[in-house]
């Protein structure tokens, strides 16, 4: 019995890891879009950025409302409704000729879809199939969503350059639907019977929002995410209008975002495997610094070797951060609220990214470029890491009663 069960989870944490790479082949090939929707709109670059941000604010909503529906429902039933959706979202998006109606089927329809399928729900998935190497699988789901940005941003910015920005949607819905039947046959939702169980651990009864919202340990967590996403949601919003910007052909450009996602592949794992040995705070606010240092890169004269220098550089990091945050919010608040927690804090995430793709668009548009952006989302990255830096005794509280009343 526990051979088979040891032996399914690692199916299932398969499985999962397919969810979230077509997860962000969808999230992270926005910029593939970017200028091709500019011509096809005929809009400007103003408004295609602020599309990302309502898609991104969206995106946290429904992760949110899918983070509760997990814990109640279990995390099949959710991720199979959002790849379904995500299937006829795109559908609908190839045929779109307006930006209102971009707005309402990616805004909101896509948004949903991505919500359903996004890592609030796959890590739900390992934590109820994984206790005493649950940092290694949600390591392992993180590096997915950089292998999935590594494989499918170059196929879908092939498809785009070839046969316009409708085919690049079309893919996106064959990947949905065939994420779709892969989930229908293969994932389990964790059975009741007993399961592995690290050495004095307890029954919790599960918390409320409220109560957790009353954290300050909430707070910190909520506010790094937040970092995370501003400048998370501008590369991949802006990096690729950037790099063609200087003239780079956009397959160029689009090595360069998909060379990010593979980077990161390394970063997250090496980060993983570092975090059961040396404190995760430290190693948080070590990965923020990096990317404040990444993005100094860019603020003088730019060359293409140095926009695949940046690739590097932030590649290491770009992805590692969200097992780190993911791990000590479980400390805190438990297990049996993964679902709830997680769906507060990537809310919290997607607002920075919100205003990240908004502002870089508003930025470029207003000042031509986007060294002033960088600039701005480098002094994010180093409050980030000032913030998780600076709260030891409130990270390392050993119970989750006491954090309600910090």
């Amino acid at each position: 019995m526990y051979v088979a069960e040891s032996r399914m989870k690692w199916f299932v944490l398969t499985v999962c890891c397919i969810v979230v790479m077509v997860n962000a082949g969808i999230r992270m090939s926005f910029g593939v879009f970017f200028k091709p929707l500019q011509d096809v709109l005929g809009t400007s670059r103003y408004n295609v950025s602020l599309i990302q941000s309502f898609f991104e604010l969206g995106f946290g909503f429904f992760q949110l409302v899918t983070g509760r529906l997990v814990d109640i429902a279990g995390p099949k039933k959710v991720i199979l409704a959002g790849l379904a959706v995500l299937a006829g979202a795109f559908l609908l998006v190839s045929k779109v000729q307006s930006v209102l109606m971009l707005f309402l089927v990616y805004g909101v329809m896509v948004a949903f879809g991505a919500g359903s399928t996004s890592l609030v729900a796959a890590i739900a998935v390992a934590r109820q199939w994984f206790v005493t190497k649950s940092n290694l699988a949600v390591s392992s789901l993180t590096a997915s969503l950089s292998a999935g940005q590594l494989i499918l941003i170059p196929a879908v910015s092939y498809f785009v350059s070839a046969y316009g920005p409708a085919s690049g949607f079309r893919l996106l819905s064959v990947l949905s639907l065939t994420a779709f039947i892969v989930v229908a046959i293969g994932l389990h939702n964790k059975a009741g019977s007993p399961r592995e169980k690290p050495k004095n651990q307890t029954s919790r009864p599960p918390l409320a929002l409220r109560e957790v919202c009353q954290s300050r340990s909430f707070w910190v967590f909520g506010l790094t995410f937040a970092a995370c996403g501003f400048g998370f949601s501008f590369i991949v919003t802006h990096f690729i209008p950037f790099a063609t910007d200087l003239h780079m052909h956009s397959g160029q450009a689009s090595g360069a975002m998909a060379l990010i996602g593979g980077v990161s592949i390394a970063g997250t794992l090496l980060a993983g495997y570092v975090s059961d040995i040396y404190s995760k705070r430290k190693i948080t606010a070590l990965l923020f610094f990096i990317r404040a240092l990444a993005m100094a890169m860019l603020f003088g004269n730019i060359s293409h070797f140095t926009v695949y220098t940046f690739a590097v550089v932030i590649g290491l990091t770009w992805t590692a951060t969200v097992p780190l945050i993911s791990s000590l919010s479980v400390e805190r608040f438990g297990a049996e609220n993964t679902g709830s927690v997680l769906g507060a804090l990537f809310l919290l995430h997607q607002a920075g990214a919100a205003a990240g793709s908004y502002l870089g668009g508003l930025i470029a548009e207003y000042t031509h470029g986007y060294h002033a952006m960088f600039a701005i989302t480098a002094a994010v990255d180093l409050m980030a890491a000032a913030v998780i830096l600076t709260h030891k005794k409130v990270l390392h509280r050993p119970h989750f009663t006491e954090a309600t009343r910090g």
